[in-house]
């Protein structure tokens, strides 16, 4: 049974973009993704389009397509067969692509040097937990903040974004630890980073920006965000 990845919202800037699915056939990633791609603004208008090869399409985003909510896209995919048309929400910004990480490897070994000689077998770097974080906090930001609105805006600075990243992703590495391992003070440090992660929501203030009016709020304040829950995730003690 082929299935797309759609765990990461989309989050686009204006100009050049590759844009790429990733398919996977059970646990495998499928091969020679193949079909047509295009790009609609909040009018239903389609604004860009191109054949996908190998699950890529590069489009450009036009340079006054509205910022903000609004957007979505369309995949048409071609093969694998049985899939057919993929639509996702888009989120236009001129300073957030959500192709990227918010933290990475180096980042990692920068909070916790010992974490450079304690990869789990098989790995030489702690990218996956990287992506696995990036991915959570990119999908927070659409669902809490002020993306959860349908009014132009846009995150003026994304760089306080690094930091929850860097709380989730070594939260999922010190659980994985505790798993491995059964050590206690694995799991604690787990359940810390995880209120960690959940106390910056709650204090974060973010810069948005609305045809050039720029305001700050934290993420509860968010006019059609519904804020951070104050209790802990599922599991965290």
């Amino acid at each position: 049974m082929y299935a797309p990845d759609l765990s990461r919202p989309v989050i686009l800037p204006r100009g050049t973009v590759t844009r790429t699915i990733t398919v996977y056939d059970g646990a495998s990633e499928a091969s020679g993704v193949t079909g047509t791609y295009a790009l609609f603004d909040r009018t239903g208008t389609s604004v860009a389009s191109g054949s996908v090869s190998s699950g890529s399409v590069t489009i450009t985003v036009p340079s006054d397509l509205t910022l903000g909510t609004g957007a979505y896209e369309v995949w048409t995919i071609a093969s694998p067969t049985g899939i057919g048309a993929v639509q996702r929400p888009v989120i236009v910004s001129r300073s957030l692509d959500s192709r990227w990480n918010l933290v990475g490897h180096a980042q990692i070994i920068a909070a916790r040097s010992w974490l450079a000689q304690a990869f789990p077998s098989g790995r030489t770097s702690w990218e996956l937990h990287c992506a696995a974080a990036s991915t959570e906090v990119y999908a927070m930001l659409v669902d809490r903040t002020r993306w959860a609105s349908e009014i132009a805006y846009d995150l003026w600075d994304p760089s306080p974004l690094a930091r929850p990243a860097l709380f989730r992703a070594l939260e999922l590495i010190h659980r994985d630890a505790a798993a491995l391992t059964g050590a206690t003070q694995f799991e604690a440090e787990a359940a810390r980073l995880a209120r960690e992660f959940a106390d910056w929501w709650e204090r974060a203030a973010l810069t948005w920006d609305s045809d050039g009016d720029r305001d700050r709020d934290t993420v509860a304040e968010a006019p059609g965000g519904v804020g951070f829950p104050r209790s802990p995730p599922s599991g965290v003690r």
